[in-house]
């Protein structure tokens, strides 16, 4: 089984958050995707300016995170997106998806970092 700290950042700009449901689509390290669906019937996920955090279990470890996607259907009253990034973490591993950018309805990101770090490692990413 694994825990996986998900964490997402929507940037300051402004109408930048939505209240679409996310699917966020991780890929093992042997490109298997894995789907999530992360959705507040209240709407208060994904806010401008917000970070929002969900723990995520799996059933297998998925290793090493070479990729992950995000869909959103962009229905709702603010469907479209401004995410800064998305940071996945373990006990023992972090990685860190950057996109500084409106999404697309499916867009795909790749890690800045991608590797295993330590549980010392891990708080020198500090997220503000």
């Amino acid at each position: 089984m694994g825990l996986y700290y998900v964490d997402f950042r929507t940037s300051t700009v402004k109408d930048s958050g939505t209240d679409a449901p996310i699917t966020l689509i991780i890929h093992d390290e042997q490109h298997k995707p894995h789907w999530f669906k992360l959705f507040d019937p209240k709407g208060n996920y994904f806010e401008s300016g917000s970070f929002t955090s969900f723990e995520i279990e799996t059933i297998n470890d998925l290793g090493s995170i070479p990729l992950i996607k995000i869909w959103h259907d962009q229905t709702g009253t603010n469907p479209y997106w401004n995410l800064e990034f998305v940071s996945i973490r373990t006990d023992s591993s972090f990685w860190l998806f950057p996109h500084y950018d409106w999404l697309e309805k499916s867009t795909t990101i790749t890690p800045i970092s991608c590797g295993i770090k330590t549980s010392g490692d891990i708080k020198e990413f500090p997220i503000t």
